[in-house]
């Protein structure tokens, strides 16, 4: 900087520092240059000054606001030294500008899940490596989003010179990478730009399970299905997409296919319902480019009265029957027995029967009797020939109904099983 007489007096803050008005001496200047902390100063006499005598106190060596004093021999033209001053001269260090920039991200993999997120931290340091507060700070991302939505965002770095942020990863099918670059930025400079990369990882195989593997075929029963989804190191993969399709029962939903998301350990589990329908459910799991199959076998169930013990040959002895497949069976007794269950039906749903496996050389019916015992539907095939019937519940409320076999005739072997599939739509 410098300092030059004029006709209007210099303003001094501390005042007690300067002896005599600037205007009444002749012209000297001091030139002073700040760099970096150091201080170089020099002082210019005027030509016309006889002594051109000055002298700078000592230098500065200190970043911080600083005041020296400038001693300083002045005299008047054509007139010998007779007088001194002295000048306080303030030392202001250069404006900080932002000179080096760090990132660090926190994971550095992410799962393409399109949910998780990673912490990203920006250092920034002005030129003589100390922290810089109130810096803008530019980030942006080739994938992924930052909190506002969007693929870039402005900060301003604490007092730490600290900037923290998250960025979210995105859904893919295939193992990519996404760049993350930074930049600080101010009104007379700005740092270099830095990058780091975040690794993105998918399912690259499931393994898959079903407990138990073979099911009763009644609607109470279900089988966990478990899908555990795996990267290429074998790490779990939190948070994804994953496909059930079964082609036979049905999941929670109601249907043969259902999606969910891999928990915190990379699981993903749905129940698969067992239907009254005998088979074995092949059921595929898919999460990205990952596959996976098993199967689940459907087996007969046992009837409410062999669950239970006889008798449930009356009305008030029948038993709650759950829509299923399953085997029941009459008392070792003359012919002329029967089997009651129970079962309700909603408003407009339709039950459908089937007895089946009758055995050689006997005859079984098939009748269902609503709430106030009215039978509503039957069915008397000769001998054993295979019943069904199908019957819609015609009122608003739901109402039980009362489903009978009876032996009219026994069979010649003793043999006094049958198979009965109930179906309820």
């Amino acid at each position: 900087m410098s300092i030059r007489s004029s006709m209007t007096p210099l303003s001094i803050r501390n005042p007690q520092m300067l002896l005599i008005p600037v205007s009444s001496i002749m012209l000297i200047s001091l030139i002073v240059t700040v760099c970096l902390g150091l201080t170089h100063a020099r002082a210019a006499s005027n030509p016309s000054s006889q002594s051109g005598a000055s002298t700078i106190a000592p230098m500065l060596q200190s970043p911080l606001l600083s005041s020296q004093v400038i001693s300083n021999t002045l005299a008047q033209p054509g007139q010998p030294v007779r007088t001194k001053t002295y000048l306080p001269l303030v030392f202001r260090p250069p404006e900080p500008q932002p000179a080096s920039i760090t990132l660090a991200a926190a994971p550095e993999r992410l799962p393409a899940n399109g949910s998780s997120s990673t912490v990203l931290t920006v250092q920034v340091q002005d030129q003589r490596d100390m922290a810089l507060p109130q810096a803008t700070v530019i980030m942006s991302t080739t994938l992924g989003r930052f909190p506002n939505d969007n693929t870039s965002i402005s900060l301003l770095s604490n007092e730490t010179g600290t900037v923290t942020t998250t960025l979210t990863s995105v859904l893919s099918q295939d193992e990519t990478a996404l760049v993350i670059t930074a930049q600080a930025v101010a009104s007379k400079g700005q740092s270099p730009i830095i990058t780091t990369t975040i690794i993105l990882d998918v399912p690259s195989r499931i393994l898959l399970t079903a407990l138990p593997s073979t099911l009763a075929a009644n609607v109470e029963r279900t089988s966990a299905i478990r899908a555990t989804l795996q990267d290429a190191r074998g790490l779990p993969i939190p948070g994804y997409p994953v496909d059930f399709i079964t082609d036979l029962g049905l999941f929670a939903n109601g249907d043969t296919q259902q999606s969910t998301l891999s928990d915190a350990s990379g699981i993903a589990t749905l129940d698969l319902q067992a239907i009254p329908q005998l088979g074995t459910a092949r059921l595929s799991v898919q999460a990205g480019n990952a596959a996976a199959t098993t199967e689940v076998v459907f087996e007969p169930d046992m009837c409410a009265d062999d669950l239970e013990d006889e008798p449930n040959n009356v009305p008030n002895e029948a038993r709650l029957q759950s829509p299923a497949v399953c085997i029941g069976s009459f008392e070792d007794e003359p012919a002329q027995e029967d089997d009651y269950y129970l079962i309700y039906l909603e408003a407009d749903q339709t039950v459908t029967l089937d007895l089946t496996r009758i055995p050689a050389g006997a005859d079984y019916d098939l009748i269902l009797y609503d709430e106030t015992l009215d039978f509503v539907a039957f069915s008397r095939n000769h001998d054993q020939e295979d019943e069904q019937l199908s019957y819609t519940h015609p009122r608003g409320q739901r109402e039980a109904y009362y489903i009978r076999i009876f032996m009219d005739k026994k069979s010649a072997t003793n043999e006094n099983t049958y198979r009965l599939r109930i179906q309820v739509d």
